[in-house]
Parts: C-alpha cells; sequence; structure tokens
C-alpha cells in the first residue's frame, strides 16, 4: 500500500516536472531571442519594465495568494466557500492597485527617464506594464485555486499554452519590428489570455454558488496584515540588483545584467515546482511526520539540482554566454556569481514555501531590518556600478531571509512536535 502511494507521488512528480520543464524551456527560448534581437539601450528598457511588472504584481498580492493557500487547504473540497475566498481575494487585491499603480509608476517614470528613455516610450511603456494587471490577477488567483484542487497539469497546460502564444507573437514581430514596447506588450496579452482560460476552467469546476465566509476573510486579511510589511520589502527587494545598476550604473550594464538573469531561467524549474506543486501539498498536510519527509525530499532534490547548476557554471562559463549573444560574451566570471545568487535566492523559495504555506509567518519584520543593515554596511565596500558589485550586493542581501525564514521552519516544527499536532498559523 505504502509502495503505491510513493510510487503515484513519484508519477505526479515527474508528470509535473516534465511540463514545467516545457514551460521553462519554451520561456528560455522566448527571452534569449529578446536578449538576442535587442540592442542594449532597448534591452535595458525592457528589462526595467519587466522588473516593474514584478514590483506590480508583488504590490498587489501583499501575502494574498500564499494567504489563499493557507486559508483555502483546510476548504479546499467546499467548492462554494473555496469560491467566496477566490471573490475576497480578487476584491481584495483590487483595493491593494488603488495604492500600488501610483507607487509602480513613478518608480517608472524615475528608472526609464534616469536610464535615457524617451518621454514616449517612457509611457507606452509604463501603460502598459499598468496594463498587465487583469490578467495577473486572474493567472495567480484561479491558479492557486485549481492546484488547491490537485489540479496541477490543468494549470501547467495553460502555462504552456501561454509561452507557445508568447513565443509565436515574438517570431512573428522580431521578423520585423521587435522593440522593448512591443516585448513587453505580448507579454501582457499572454498573461491576459491565460488569465482569462483559467478563469473560465475554475468557474467550472468550482460550479458551486461563491459562499463568502467572515471567518475566511478574517484569516486572508490577518494573513496579509502579517506580511504587508514583509511583502512591501520583498516587491522592491526582489528586483534590487536591477535597481541598484539603474541607479549607480550605466544603461549597458543595467542590460548586462538583465541578460545574465535570463541564464537562471533554469532556477524557474524548481521555482515553479515549488510554488505549483509543494505549496498546495504542503498546505493539505495534516501529519507532522509527512510534513517532514516532503519537505526533507522538497530540499535535497534542491540541493542536488543546485549543485549541478553551480558546476556547470564554474566549468563552461562561455558556453552558457553563447546563449544570449556576441554582446555579452565578455562576462565570464560573472557567470558563477550570478548561478550562486539564484541558488541562494532557490533556497529561500523552499524554506519560505514551508513556512507561508502553513502560516508560520513569526517575526516577518526583522527581514526588512537586518536586510537594509546588512546592505548598508555592503553598500560602503561594493562597487555598485559594476555587474560583479551588484551581484555579490545581491548575493549578501538575500543572507537575512535565509536566516529568518529557516528560523520560522524550525519553530513550526519544534511547535508542532511540542503540541502533538501540526502548529496553527501564526497569531
Amino acid at each position: 500500500m505504502l509502495t503505491e502511494v510513493w510510487k503515484s507521488k513519484a508519477i505526479t512528480l515527474a508528470r509535473f516536472t516534465g511540463l514545467q520543464t516545457a514551460v521553462q524551456a519554451v520561456t528560455a527560448v522566448c527571452g534569449f531571442l529578446i536578449v538576442r534581437t535587442l540592442e542594449k539601450p532597448d534591452y535595458a528598457a525592457y528589462t526595467i519594465a519587466a522588473s516593474l511588472l514584478t514590483l506590480l504584481n508583488a504590490l498587489t498580492d501583499c501575502g494574498i495568494g500564499w494567504g489563499l493557500n493557507a486559508v483555502g487547504g483546510p476548504i479546499h473540497n467546499d467548492s462554494s466557500r473555496l469560491r467566496g475566498l477566490i471573490s475576497i481575494a480578487l476584491r481584495l487585491r483590487g483595493y491593494l492597485a488603488i495604492v500600488a499603480v501610483p507607487m509602480t509608476v513613478i518608480s517608472a517614470f524615475y528608472l526609464l527617464r534616469k536610464n535615457g528613455v524617451a518621454w514616449p516610450n517612457t509611457i507606452g511603456l509604463t501603460a502598459i506594464v499598468v496594463g498587465t494587471i487583469f490578467g495577473t490577477f486572474l493567472t495567480t488567483i484561479y491558479g492557486v485555486s485549481l492546484r488547491l484542487r490537485a489540479l496541477y497539469t490543468t494549470v501547467q497546460k495553460f502555462d504552456l499554452l501561454g509561452s507557445c502564444l508568447r513565443l509565436l507573437l515574438i517570431v512573428m514581430v522580431a521578423s520585423f519590428f521587435l522593440n522593448a514596447i512591443t516585448a513587453i506588450l505580448i507579454t501582457a496579452i499572454t498573461l491576459t489570455v491565460q488569465g482569462i482560460l483559467l478563469q473560465r476552467t475554475a468557474e467550472k469546476i468550482l460550479s458551486a454558488e461563491p459562499r463568502e465566509e467572515e471567518a475566511d476573510r478574517a484569516a486572508l486579511l490577518g494573513l496579509m496584515k502579517k506580511q504587508a510589511l514583509a511583502t512591501l520589502f520583498f516587491a522592491y527587494q526582489g528586483q534590487i540588483t536591477i535597481w541598484v545598476i539603474s541607479i549607480f550604473g550605466s544603461t549597458e550594464k543595467v542590460a548586462d545584467v538583465g541578460a545574465l538573469t535570463r541564464l537562471a531561467i533554469i532556477f524557474a524549474i524548481i521555482g515553479n515546482i515549488v510554488t505549483g506543486l509543494a505549496a498546495p501539498t504542503l498546505a493539505r498536510c495534516t501529519s507532522l511526520r509527512q510534513l517532514v519527509q516532503l519537505f526533507l525530499l522538497e530540499l535535497g532534490g534542491y540541493i542536488v539540482f543546485s549543485a549541478t547548476l553551480l558546476a556547470v557554471s564554474l566549468i563552461f562559463p562561455e558556453g552558457l554566454l553563447w546563449i544570449l549573444g556576441g554582446k555579452y560574451s565578455t562576462l565570464t566570471h560573472e557567470v558563477p556569481l550570478l548561478v550562486g545568487m539564484a541558488i541562494i535566492g532557490g533556497m529561500v523559495a523552499v524554506v519560505h514555501t514551508l513556512a507561508l504555506s502553513r502560516g508560520w509567518i513569526w517575526q516577518t519584520w526583522t527581514i526588512p531590518v537586518m536586510t537594509f543593515a546588512t546592505q548598508l554596511t555592503c553598500g560602503a565596500f561594493l562597487q555598485l556600478d559594476t555587474v560583479a558589485g551588484v551581484l555579490w550586493f545581491g548575493i549578501l542581501s538575500l543572507m537575512p531571509t535565509l536566516l529568518v525564514t529557516s528560523y520560522m521552519v524550525s519553530r513550526g516544527f519544534w511547535t508542532s512536535r511540542r503540541l502533538g499536532y501540526l502548529a496553527p498559523a501564526a497569531v
């Protein structure tokens, strides 16, 4: 019986990993086509706009996505209640957008103009970034709801469809005209199409009328409030390397850092496995022993995966840079630094996933404090106008988050063992 259970889990993991690899392969091709096609000034503008898109998504999320896992896990079989929770989450994201959009617009104008982007292009890029908000809402919220129902491959198929549509549009446009604006516009279009398809599928599966429970709203709001400071911090912190080089470096250096981050696309495979498969599974888990086993399996797999990629970056940096094109062939010494930063960032994601899925988010306020102290110290010694200096800055900036999230998980396991059952969400 136990063998059958593990066999079923292995098949699910293999299917999920295979589809995710296909999604990331197509996404990687899209990214590399853009890197090779755009000239450095245009690619720098695209890099900044893409970072702003990520910023807007984070600011309008404010822990709602992870809150859906933590609150929705115990009620995932109640279609009516789950749909009610989705309605609450969408409404809350709409409220957050009232504040997030102006913050994103101000950041966009400053960074794009700072790097010499003309006013018409600055306005166009900013408008498109804001325009992605609808597709982002639908994709994230309805994606989580389907994963809670263990419909991982359904979500992945839509991910693959979106990636293929994006690739098709890029190839079509690249044959006659591709610049930063059209590249970001293609992203906005594919996100919107994917979000609408996910919404329709979720509404068919969760066919019951939505029922909003005050307890669910209160629980989601409680997790949001606990995550508000950390979310605001991570929204900007997640783009720290791009923003630092945008402020202290040149347009060419912005393009270099942006191009190098494309090489970290492989880490998105493991990252999406963590968020797409592990997070809902960890949220539904009811046994401490099972939770520990799943977490150790996840952590061990990531360590093996990361060690392999680090070895490749040390031995064959020229081969990796060939993918980006001749404009970036001189960055051989920076490749291992980029991979190292991606490895630590992935480790943070693995540990943080467990903490957020279970609602074990004690002392999150210490993360911004410790990180800012680290960055102020490092900023005095590192050359922030160089690619290597910015990458080291990014690596050291991640360490406080790794330490605090490790504490959260350790405390959650210790509390669970002491109580004799899985510790509830932090209150």
